[in-house]
Order: structure tokens, then C-alpha cells, then sequence
């Protein structure tokens, strides 16, 4: 008899055990939003609905919610606030973790730090090394408690990002495998139930740097990533890791479930999707009044009539030609230079219809804060920067210049002399001439995209110049001062 009741007794501890109760801790997860507030769809105050309706649904105690940057550059409501009206809805939807992305840093290192000071969660970055900092003045990872559960959240900026400012020194993005060891030994020795690593950088990007985390480090359970603007519910990378990104331009969140044991706190599962923001979604209102006056003062901004064009301004064009957007770009930053030539793309999606051209049309034709630069270059190594476009050149960025014609051959060689546009050519012994660029891509997108012509912005002999002046800023003056414009589709 007492053996049957030991039998009873250990069968029922057996399965209060095996049912024993689950915790689960959400997890939400936006990325590269970069400041889009009022679209139909990609529409950060409608994506503020969605996030706190799940908050609520799941309990505040048992929700994180983290950016992984790319947040506050962009758009013209971005670039009239310079930044700051996205660290406004970062606080007004308590974010506890805010990732900076490369575009993070496009208003400069004394933006950052502002942004750093203003922002109510904590803003970790383990590899960004500013200088002149004795102390990193952004954390490298944080240990947050939600209902008893211990969670290391570890922030990684994107690796180079610096390399996309040229000859900017005052920081540098190093890889996360670099850091990670002794970021790893410190957050062991606090023993979490969880870690997670989050980071502005796709699978594949930066040299497939999460691969390897995820490799490397199986401890680490989940993976939140950004920069390369997919939508990724939910895949396993590494042995036990779970990677998810939700997405671009406030289009969705990522909702991630990391299911617990109630008692050994282990992690038992991990579910994730991306909820999508609707046409039919509401507008947080909570938001909004955080905004409302600033977005309706740039609303009346970007309304305003700059300039006209007689004909439509458009990005698309056969691959290698000059687009009526890239020609109009190109033409404005000779003007702000007083040069002959210049080496200009344009957005690749822009179109402005005939008729008045507003200020927020005007910016889209270059949303971006990239600025006026020059070098002084011969006609040899003008036909080599030629011939690297047209070998790295995509559709989505191509450099071909306004104000010089040229021919090239299915081997992508220049054939022939350079000519000027009144039929002069230029020989290859004429002196040095001045020509404009993107500062971007004098970086040469991290100086890989564009290696020769970043090669050629730092020798001596190519002087090169930053005017400092914002691209969208002299396209706008151009427009003001040569309307009706009368685009042309080739140089």
C-alpha cells in the first residue's frame, strides 16, 4: 500500500512538473524607419497603434521594445528637424533600447551625443569609438529585468560606417567580432535567462558579421537585426540562434515570443512574426499631439512652390545614360561649384510630374545629407573614374557626368577623347580641371563600392575639396534660380 501511494505521489509530482506554467517575454522589434511619419502605409504613428496595443495585450512587464536604428534621417520632416522629432516618438512610446544605425550618424557625432542625451531608454552601441572620448559615451549592452526574467540586450552599430563620410575622423564603427569577446565575459558573470543581440546589420552584410556571432557565440538565443531593409519573420542562424528584422520605413514590427519554464527559466521556444501596418490602421493620438505642431509647420513648408519645370523629372533611365533627375542634380552642383563638369545620381524611385516643383519634391530629388565636393582631376583619370562606373556602377547607383560627352564600348573602356559640351575635346596633357561630387561618393560607399575614385579624393595631387554644402540644398537654390527648368534627358 505505501508502495502504491510513493507510485500515486511521484506520478503527480512527475506531471505537475511537465505542465508546470510558461512565462513568455515579447519582445518588439522596429527597424530603419528613418523618419517616415505620415505615408499611407510606411507610417511610424500609425506602426505607435500597433505597438502599444501588443504592449498592452502582452502587459509593460513583460515587453521590450528595441530600434535597430536608421531612425532619424531620410525624410524632409527629418532633415527640417534635424533628427529630432524621431528621438520625440522614440520617448513618447518608451522604447527601452534604440540601436544607432549608419544613417544615425548623418547630422554629425554632436548630434549623435544629443540624441544620446534626449533619448529616455538607453542607446547601445558595444563597437562605436568616438574621438576624443576618454570613456565610450554610449553603453555597450544593458541587463534588464522583466516579471523575474534577467535579459542582456548587447547593441552593435553597423562596422564602417564612418567610411561612408568622407574623410571623417571623429569616430569609428569597429566589427562586433572585434568587441564581442569581452563584452560576452562581462554579461556571464551576471548569469541572464536571455541574451539578445541587437544590431543595425543584415545576415549578409558586414562581411556576414551575425553568421559568425551566431557561430561563434550559441549562447546568444536571438538576433535582431537591421540596415538591409528586409523583412525577416523568424529563421534560425547558428546552432541555437533565432534571427528576425522587421522590415523598413515603419512598415511593420516584428513581435517575437521567447517562451520560458516558469521555474528553471530556461528558454523553451522562440515564435516570431512581423504585424504589417494597413491603409486602415489608426494614427496614435498620443503621438501625434507629441508632433502635431512641428509636422503640420513642415507640412506648410513642404508645400511651398520652389520653382516649375516644363517637362517631367524623372530617375529612370537606360543603365549608364543620365536620367531629367540625375542631369538636374548634376547641373545644380556645377552651378554651387562654378564647375564644367559634375558626377551625380539621383533617388532612384524620384518623379516629379510638369508644373510647380515644391520644397519636398525638391528634396526627394537627393533626400539625403551628403555634400558639394570637388577634386581636380586630368582627362586619364576622369576616363578611369568613367570606367569604374561603368564596371561597379549599378542601376540603382551609376555616376555619369553632366557636361561631358563620352563613348564607351561593351568592355566598358572609354573610346575616343572626352568631349566638353561645345565640342571641345580634352586632351590627356591639358592641365587639372575641377569637377563635382557627392562627398558620399568620394567615400566611395564605404570604399569598396568605389574604390579608384575614393583612391583619387585622398591624393594630394586631386586637391580635394568639401564645400560643406547640403546637395539638396543647392539643387533647391537651382531650381529657385532657373525655373521653368527644362530637363534633358542626356548630357
Amino acid at each position: 500500500m505505501k508502495f502504491l501511494q510513493l507510485t500515486i505521489w511521484l506520478l503527480l509530482i512527475g506531471y505537475n512538473l511537465s505542465a508546470a506554467p510558461e512565462q513568455t517575454l515579447v519582445i518588439l522589434q522596429t527597424t530603419d524607419i528613418h523618419c517616415h511619419l505620415t505615408g499611407e502605409e510606411d507610417n511610424w504613428l500609425k506602426l505607435a497603434t500597433i505597438i502599444r496595443h501588443e504592449r498592452l495585450s502582452a502587459g509593460r512587464d513583460n515587453v521590450l521594445l528595441i530600434d535597430c536604428g536608421d531612425t532619424v534621417a531620410g525624410t524632409f520632416t527629418a532633415t527640417r528637424t534635424r533628427g529630432g522629432i524621431a528621438v520625440k516618438i522614440l520617448n513618447a512610446l518608451q522604447y527601452d533600447v534604440w540601436i544607432p544605425g549608419n544613417h544615425d550618424y548623418d547630422f554629425g557625432i554632436a548630434a549623435l551625443l544629443k540624441y544620446h542625451r534626449d533619448f529616455s531608454g538607453r542607446m547601445l552601441a558595444a563597437n562605436l569609438q568616438i574621438t576624443g572620448h576618454d570613456r565610450k559615451p554610449l553603453a555597450g549592452w544593458k541587463i534588464f529585468n522583466r516579471n523575474g526574467i534577467k535579459i542582456a540586450v548587447i547593441g552593435l552599430s553597423l562596422p564602417d560606417s564612418e567610411k561612408n563620410y568622407w574623410r571623417d575622423d571623429t569616430f569609428t564603427v569597429i566589427s562586433g567580432l572585434n568587441v564581442m569577446p569581452q563584452v560576452m565575459d562581462k554579461i556571464n558573470r551576471h548569469q541572464p535567462d536571455v541574451i539578445i543581440l541587437a544590431a543595425h546589420c543584415g545576415l549578409y552584410s558586414a562581411n556576414k558579421m551575425m553568421l559568425k556571432l551566431a557561430r561563434r557565440y550559441p549562447e546568444i538565443k536571438l538576433f535582431l537585426g537591421g540596415h538591409t531593409h528586409r523583412n525577416v519573420p523568424g529563421e534560425k542562424i547558428g546552432s541555437n540562434g533565432w534571427y528576425v528584422q522587421a522590415g523598413k520605413h515603419a512598415g511593420g514590427v516584428a513581435k517575437i515570443s521567447i517562451k520560458f519554464s516558469a521555474q528553471s527559466r530556461r528558454v523553451k521556444k522562440i515564435e516570431s512574426y512581423i504585424i504589417p501596418v494597413t491603409k486602415t490602421t489608426p494614427v496614435d493620438q498620443q503621438c501625434l499631439a507629441v508632433v502635431r505642431d512641428e509636422l503640420n509647420e513642415i507640412r506648410q513648408l513642404g508645400q511651398q512652390e520652389l520653382g516649375s519645370t516644363k517637362t517631367l523629372i524623372s530617375a529612370l533611365a537606360k543603365f549608364g545614360t543620365l536620367s531629367t533627375a540625375a542631369t538636374l542634380n548634376g547641373q545644380a552642383i556645377a552651378v554651387a561649384t562654378k564647375t564644367q563638369i559634375a558626377f551625380i545620381s539621383a533617388k532612384y524611385d524620384v518623379s516629379i510630374p510638369a508644373g510647380k516643383i515644391t520644397r519636398k519634391q525638391a528634396f526627394a530629388l537627393y533626400p539625403y545629407q551628403d555634400t558639394v565636393s570637388t577634386l581636380m582631376l586630368t582627362a586619364n583619370e576622369t576616363k578611369a573614374v568613367i570606367e569604374e562606373q561603368a564596371k561597379r556602377g549599378t542601376r540603382y547607383h551609376w555616376l555619369t557626368p553632366v557636361g561631358l560627352h563620352f563613348a564607351i564600348n561593351r568592355q566598358g573602356k572609354v573610346v575616343g577623347k572626352l568631349r566638353f559640351t561645345d565640342g571641345t575635346s580634352w586632351e590627356a596633357d591639358a592641365p587639372r580641371i575641377k569637377i563635382t561630387f557627392s562627398s558620399y561618393d568620394l567615400a566611395g560607399i564605404y570604399g569598396r563600392k568605389f574604390p579608384l575614385l575614393h583612391k583619387l579624393s585622398l591624393t594630394p595631387e586631386c586637391r580635394g575639396v568639401n564645400t560643406k554644402i547640403k546637395i539638396y540644398q543647392a539643387v533647391a537654390d537651382y531650381i529657385q534660380q532657373h525655373s521653368p527648368l527644362k530637363a534633358r534627358d542626356k548630357n
